[in-house]
C-alpha cells in the first residue's frame, strides 16, 4: 500500500480532492483544487491495478464511490460501487475505470479549482479522463515534517473525527488515525491505556517512561494525570515534540467532549515523567 496524489489532465491540472473544510463523512463531494499538499488530495491504494479502493487519506474509511443514481463522484464507506481498475496509458498516466459499471470512468467536469469530478462513458480523446498518479509520502509538510507540526495535525484531524466509526469521538480516534496515516504500521484497537502496550507488543518496540517525538503515549487506568480522568479505560494522545531540558512534552489528543467543536483536539505540555504514563517511539517508521 501506498500514497498518492491524482492528478487530472494527464498531470498538468489540479489534484483530485476531497471537497470539505469540516468532518469527511458518507457523500463528501469529490472535485479538483489547486495543490494544497493536504490529506485531502493524498489517496492510499494497495496497486495500480484492477479491483482496487482509492481511500482517502482523511479518514481512510472513505473512499473514492460512484453515487450510481447521478453518477457523482463522492466518497463512501466500502461498498460494490467503491472498486476501480486502473487503466495504463504509460508515463504515469491512467484512466479510472468503475469497476461495478466499466463503461464508467472518472472525469473531470473542468480545468478551474473546484471544477467537479463525475463518472462518464469513456472518451478516448479527453484529457478530462487521463490522470496522472504519483506516489507521495504522507510524513511531509510545508516547511516541517507533518507528523510532529501539531497545527498541520490538528487542521488534518478535524476533518477526521470518528476515525474508527465506534462510540463517537474518542481519544483513540486521533491515535489509530495518526498510526495509520502517518506510519507504515497498523494501528491496532483498544482503549486508551492499551494502544502503546499494543503497538509495541504488535511490531516488537520498545516500550519507555520517557518520550521522544514523533510517537504515542498511554496512560493507565486509575492515573488521573496527563488529562486523564482517572477512569478504567485510561488515554492516549500523539506527542509532538520534546524539551528534554525542561522535561516536557507536547502532545495532540482528544476527547468525546469535543464532539462537534472546533478545534476537535486539543495541543498541551506535560511534564515527564510521570506515574502511569508510558510511551513508543515512531520516528523510523513514517510514511
Amino acid at each position: 500500500m501506498a500514497t498518492y496524489k491524482i492528478t487530472s489532465h494527464s498531470g498538468s491540472g489540479r489534484p483530485l480532492n476531497v471537497a470539505t473544510t469540516s468532518t469527511i463523512s458518507g457523500r463528501t463531494n469529490v472535485n479538483i483544487w489547486n495543490d494544497t499538499g493536504s490529506n485531502d488530495q493524498k489517496w492510499s491504494i494497495v496497486s495500480l491495478g484492477s479491483g482496487q479502493q482509492v481511500k482517502s487519506m482523511n479518514n481512510t474509511r472513505y473512499m473514492l464511490n460512484a453515487n450510481t443514481s447521478t453518477w457523482n463522484c463522492d466518497v463512501y464507506t466500502s461498498n460494490s460501487d467503491t472498486y476501480v481498475n486502473f487503466k495504463s496509458l504509460g508515463s504515469g498516466l491512467y484512466r479510472i475505470q468503475l469497476d461495478s459499471d466499466q463503461t464508467k470512468y472518472l472525469t473531470a467536469e473542468g480545468t478551474a479549482s473546484g471544477s467537479n469530478v463525475k463518472w462518464a462513458a469513456l472518451n478516448s480523446s479527453s484529457n478530462a479522463q487521463k490522470w496522472q498518479i504519483t506516489e507521495v509520502s504522507t510524513s511531509s509538510g510545508s516547511g516541517s515534517s507533518g507528523s510532529t507540526d501539531a497545527a498541520k495535525l490538528q487542521s488534518e484531524f478535524q476533518k477526521v473525527g470518528d476515525f474508527d466509526g465506534a462510540y463517537g469521538l474518542q481519544c483513540v480516534d486521533l491515535v489509530r488515525w495518526y498510526i495509520d496515516t502517518y506510519t507504515t504500521l497498523q494501528s491496532t484497537s483498544g482503549n486508551g491505556f492499551e494502544l502503546v502496550g499494543k503497538l509495541a507488543n504488535k511490531y516488537d518496540l520498545k516500550i519507555t517512561d520517557t518520550p521522544k517525538a514523533p510517537g504515542i503515549f498511554s496512560v493507565a487506568g486509575g492515573y488521573k494525570t496527563w488529562n486523564s480522568s482517572g477512569g478504567d479505560a485510561g488515554h492516549t494522545g500523539v506527542v509532538i515534540s520534546v524539551d528534554t531540558a525542561q522535561k516536557k512534552a507536547t502532545v495532540l489528543h482528544t476527547g468525546n467532549t469535543l464532539t462537534g467543536k472546533n478545534p476537535n483536539s486539543w495541543i498541551d505540555t506535560y511534564s515527564y515523567p510521570e506515574a502511569g504514563v508510558t510511551f513508543v517511539y515512531l520516528g523510523d517508521y513514517l510514511a
